[in-house]
């Protein structure tokens, strides 16, 4: 984890933006931590530059490729 990061177990607020926050991550999963939280940290407002992204999509259009026939265990005869 380093020196530089601080993480306690249990629930608070955590700095997703921190510098440290993998490796803060990476130490509550193997000490097997339920939650944990930056409340003591000196990084707890640390600000880790983000870069801006584009959510824009070119093809907003959703569509399921559906099977040509219908299967006979499906078919309108067999409900009836």
């Amino acid at each position: 984890m380093g020196e530089k990061a601080k993480p306690i177990p249990g629930r608070g607020e955590r700095n997703i933006y921190c510098p440290y926050y993998g490796d803060c991550l990476d130490s509550a999963v193997n000490l097997s931590w339920q939650s944990w939280n930056c409340s003591e940290c000196q990084h707890k407002m640390t600000r880790q530059a983000v870069a801006e992204r584009d959510y824009l999509m070119s093809n907003a259009v959703t569509y399921y490729e559906l099977p040509f026939k219908v299967p006979e265990s499906m078919e309108r005869d067999s409900f009836g």
